[in-house]
């Protein structure tokens, strides 16, 4: 068995595992006696088996799906936006789904690592219900118009989260979400964001700032978030090689592919 990771029982003789790309069926005594999916799966994980015999597999391949394979291992149902993840949070956009489970009426319930999510979704693919938490090192609102909320989380899954708070009710939505990894000096943040930001609205433009080993500003347009500026003392860049670099602007070489980077980083188209 190469890379075991999910598991579920399929009936008193038999056990899914996922091998590597591949779901093998062990018997009792835990010997694989065939492959059951050999093909269509990226990085299988999480496994269910739902009261028809169906196998559900969370494939977290870019993007993020859950494949329904039947006993005799065809591919039957697929479900999961193609859309980027970053951008309007939705019930279909997965981000990192590490548990799933279904019930006895073939309802769904997926619980996502990067969104702080558990939601349950019908048989035939329609939201039900959610749970959301707020999880983030740094929490900050636009100073204009503070019913927008913003948090920076980081360093195992470094993102920028949008909000909406109604005042009066105390009643919160999740709107948005931002990847932030993205090894690009201007975009990405990656550590413990806690040392303080801010949003605000200048002429018809939302920007948001945090600092971070540097500053680093935003602006969000639509469902994309552009890079500012970076400024500040550390700076990062790839060597000729390909490999990642980072310096302390003190030591940092006078000359290099990424030499601009000290400075800053240009606004985005």
């Amino acid at each position: 068995i190469a890379e075991p990771n999910g598991i579920a029982v399929h009936s008193d003789n038999e056990v899914y595992v996922v091998s590597g790309k591949k779901i093998l069926v062990l018997n009792r005594e835990g010997e694989p006696i065939r492959e059951l999916v050999n093909r269509g799966l990226e990085r299988p994980g999480a496994l269910a088996v739902g009261p028809e015999g169906n196998l559900y597999v969370v494939d977290l391949g870019i993007p993020n799906r859950v494949k329904v394979f039947d006993s005799q291992g065809t591919l039957r149902e697929t479900f999961g936006s193609m859309e980027p993840f970053h951008g309007t949070v939705r019930f279909d956009k997965l981000g990192i789904p590490r548990g799933i489970a279904v019930d006895e009426a073939g309802n769904i319930i997926l619980s996502e690592m990067a969104l702080n999510r558990v939601q349950k979704i019908s048989r035939d693919w329609k939201p039900l219900w959610d749970l959301q938490a707020f999880y983030c090192y740094l929490g900050t609102h636009d100073q204009t118009d503070p019913q927008w909320i913003y948090g920076f989380e980081g360093p195992t899954f470094p993102t920028i989260k949008e909000y909406q708070l109604d005042y009066e009710t105390g009643e919160w939505s999740w709107t948005k979400v931002w990847y932030a990894h993205k090894f690009d000096d201007g975009y990405s943040f990656y550590g413990y964001p806690s040392r303080g930001g801010g949003a605000l609205t200048l002429n018809g433009n939302r920007y948001l700032y945090i600092f971070h080993k540097g500053l680093r500003i935003f602006r969000i347009k639509g469902d994309d978030l552009y890079p500012v500026v970076r400024f500040g003392p550390r700076v990062s860049f790839n060597r000729a090689d390909g490999t990642r670099a980072d310096y302390m602007l003190s030591t940092a070489p006078t000359r290099g592919p990424r030499d601009a980077c000290h400075r800053h980083v240009p606004a985005a188209a």
